[in-house]
């Protein structure tokens, strides 16, 4: 997915973890594990929580194969009820990586992102 590969690589380098097994051709997903919070929330999923604060961004493939600028963007905040996702575009992620890397369990979430899912259900 070298589409992606900016954005992996500022991922990457602010210490998230790109998730081969939650990736696919269309959809490409990272989790956020430098501080705390992913260590702490190991019985999170049991209780119907997020473990872990995740990025999914998914290629929309309506414009050219080169292009993530229409991007959608699914942030999945750690604690927060199990695919209650916040909804954003590449600018919008980028723009408040700071704020997202710096959320914790029990915080209001920072960004008035939308909620909604960015990817397809079945996927």
């Amino acid at each position: 997915m070298r589409v992606f590969a900016v954005l992996d690589v500022l991922l990457r380098v602010c210490g998230w973890t790109f998730i081969k097994e939650c990736s696919g051709p269309q959809i490409l997903t990272w989790s956020y594990g430098r501080y705390g919070p992913s260590d702490a929330a190991a019985g999170y999923r049991d209780r119907g929580r997020e473990p872990v604060t995740t990025v999914v961004a998914v290629l929309d493939r309506a414009v050219a194969t080169d292009s993530v600028q229409r991007c959608a963007v699914e942030v999945l905040f750690v604690g927060v009820p199990c695919g209650q996702g916040s909804r954003t575009t590449l600018a919008g992620l980028t723009a408040h990586l700071a704020a997202i890397e710096a959320y914790r369990p029990g915080d209001r979430i920072p960004i008035p992102f939308p909620t909604g899912r960015a990817r397809q259900p079945s996927m």
